[in-house]
């Protein structure tokens, strides 16, 4: 009876539909197939069983309590299948210790699962490599290795996105319970005339929307009014204590300027038109006046303080 032998590849046990359900009769004409799971499958299958995808995690497990059972087998053989074709999974020979160092420890996984289907090929006779994957398919063929590729049908249907999934789960709880049921409340803590408290059964109709966002709007408008309101009481009280102060500086300085400027008069020529003089120093001002080069120009020089200020010579014709 011919008998054809598949080193699985992990993307098969994962990625495939499970193994008793996969149409053998594609890729062999044999009435009894030999499944042969290598060590590098194995303990991706361990590591897996825990992976955040819930598929992947949920098809590592089954594959796993397979493993075990198979370990409680005598003969290490576990029929998966009975005919058409007959389908018994195995455990590979075991590994030389040279060979287990050098393709164990290896960190690329195409490598360790061409090298070791080409160990388990030595051992049990004509092996082919079954993967979904090109890496390994490529590797082995420059290897000079039989290589069988699964086909479109055997894959799995494509996994729904996380959000397909509760989008899904939302729709059957629609679906089991009916319309669901909305409990809207609207409150604010610094509006107590604001509060709304509604149980509705459907989708609220566009009046009732249009009516509640027209009732906010006027009471935000009508808050910033009373914002904008508090803040020019807050200005002009703050002005109104300024001016009286501002009023008495500005007396003080315009007696001090008058008591300064009132004796200038004499000390002009009679001759002469009143001319504007600015801040002169009574005490200084007969040493300050000199005679110009002509009778008709004369010049005053002062230097006269108002507080910290110093004003400059004066001239007037």
């Amino acid at each position: 009876m011919p008998v054809a032998r598949f080193v699985l590849d992990t993307n098969v046990l994962l990625q495939c539909r499970d193994l008793p359900e996969l149409p053998w009769s594609d890729i062999t004409d044999a009435h009894y197939v030999e499944l042969y799971l290598s060590a590098t499958v194995m303990m991706e299958i361990e590591k897996l069983k825990n992976d955040g995808n819930e598929r992947r995690s949920d098809r590592a497990r089954k594959t796993s309590a397979r493993l075990r059972t198979l370990a409680d087998e005598a003969d290490r053989r576990l029929v998966l299948r009975e005919k058409s074709p007959r389908l018994v999974l195995l455990l590979p020979p075991p590994l030389a210790e040279v060979d287990e160092e050098r393709i164990l420890g290896h960190a690329l996984h195409d490598y360790r699962i061409v090298e070791e289907t080409r160990l388990i090929a030595a051992a049990v006779g004509d092996a082919c490599l079954l993967t979904n994957d090109i890496g390994p398919r490529l590797r082995a063929e420059r290897r000079g290795m039989t290589v069988s590729h699964v086909g479109e049908d055997w894959l799995l249907p494509r996994e729904s996105s996380m959000l397909e999934k509760r989008v899904a789960k939302l729709e059957r709880a629609v679906a089991e319970r009916g319309t669901p049921i909305i409990h809207a409340r609207l409150f604010a803590p610094d509006h107590p005339d604001l509060h709304f408290t509604a149980t509705t059964f459907e989708v609220p109709p566009d009046e009732l929307v249009e009516a509640l966002c027209t009732w906010l709007t006027q009471h935000e408008v009508a808050e910033a009014q009373r914002e904008v309101d508090r803040a020019t009481r807050s200005f002009y009280c703050r002005s109104r204590c300024k001016v009286p102060r501002i009023g008495s500086r500005r007396a003080r300085v315009a007696e001090e300027c008058a008591g300064i400027l009132a004796p200038i008069a004499d000390a002009r020529p009679s001759c002469e038109p009143a001319s504007p003089i600015y801040a002169v120093d009574q005490e200084r001002r007969q040493r300050s006046r000199r005679a110009c080069e002509s009778d008709d120009q004369w010049a005053w020089q002062c230097d006269a303080r108002f507080g910290q200020r110093r004003f400059a010579l004066l001239e007037c014709r």
